[in-house]
């Protein structure tokens, strides 16, 4: 895809007295409860023991938060299980690859969406963020956030994760900004299509001008696991690799970028290389 970036987002050193952080701050999970199973490099949190099963299938083969979260939101038990365990292992090869048709995955993914009327969806997404996903943020995460906080930088969470599901996460964290793949409404309810450009890939450059409209920040950072958002960090004058895929470290480390962990406690520390 050939996008078309405004200058204010090709270059970042310019005049200004107000600082932006963008960060990429994972958690994993869907809208569904609620069973938690300790893995690697986070926490599988599902409803359903195949999407348990599935997530820990990504960590086994070497993934991170971002393969583990898709694999198991794509075997959630809202169909066939049989039918999402074919569907999930093509995502998720095609995620990993870099190849992944994001329209095509967010029709199927979003559909639960569609399928559950809108209180029983808010119901599940506050027990789901208040008992799985509040006890295991990363201390250094938070303290990654306030850091740039207290320096006065703007912080943003921009998310291929639908907005239904980061939005309380956006809360919790105390970010000043959200921006995320946002689900179709109509009348109140979803409709399980996806509204506007996926937050994803060159869809993240796009959406993060659009939030801009014009703005001028004179320092951008960028924090991401994954090698998909590679688009995005390349355009920021302070890219940083956390926690991250093989693919990404390996460009990070070619690029000179920081490569850094929130695991090893209470504060963002340099990733050893293997």
């Amino acid at each position: 895809m050939n996008i078309a970036v405004p200058d204010y987002i090709r270059h970042f050193r310019r005049t200004g007295t107000r600082l932006l952080a963008v960060l990429l701050l994972l958690v994993g999970g869907r809208i569904e409860l609620p069973a938690a199973t300790g893995a690697r490099n986070g926490v599988i949190a599902t409803v359903h023991p195949l999407a348990t099963e599935a997530a820990l299938h990504a960590f086994a083969q070497g993934g991170n938060a971002v393969d583990a979260a898709v694999a198991a939101g794509l075997t959630l038990g809202v169909v066939d299980g049989t039918h999402y365990r074919a569907q999930n292992q093509r995502f998720y090869d095609a995620y990993r690859a870099g190849t992944l048709d994001i329209h095509e995955f967010l029709a199927f993914a979003l559909k639960p969406l569609a399928d559950h009327p809108r209180e029983r969806l808010e119901a599940w997404r506050e027990r789901f963020v208040a008992e799985l996903i509040g006890p295991i943020v990363l201390p250094a995460a938070q303290a990654l956030v306030d850091q740039h906080r207290r320096q006065g930088h703007r912080t943003v969470i921009i998310t291929a994760t639908n907005r239904f599901v980061t939005e309380p996460i956006a809360r919790l964290f105390g970010v000043d900004a959200l921006i995320a793949t946002d689900p179709e409404e109509e009348a109140g309810a979803y409709t399980g299509r996806v509204a506007g450009v996926p937050c994803y890939r060159d869809g993240k450059v796009i959406r993060l001008a659009e939030w801009l409209a014009g703005a001028q920040p004179a320092e951008t950072w960028f924090y991401s696991d994954s090698h998909n958002d590679l688009p995005l960090l390349g355009q920021v004058e302070h890219p940083v690799a956390i926690d991250p895929d093989p693919l990404l470290e390996e460009q990070a480390r070619q690029r000179g970028w920081p490569v850094l962990t929130l695991r090893r406690g209470e504060q963002p520390v340099p990733l050893p290389q293997d």
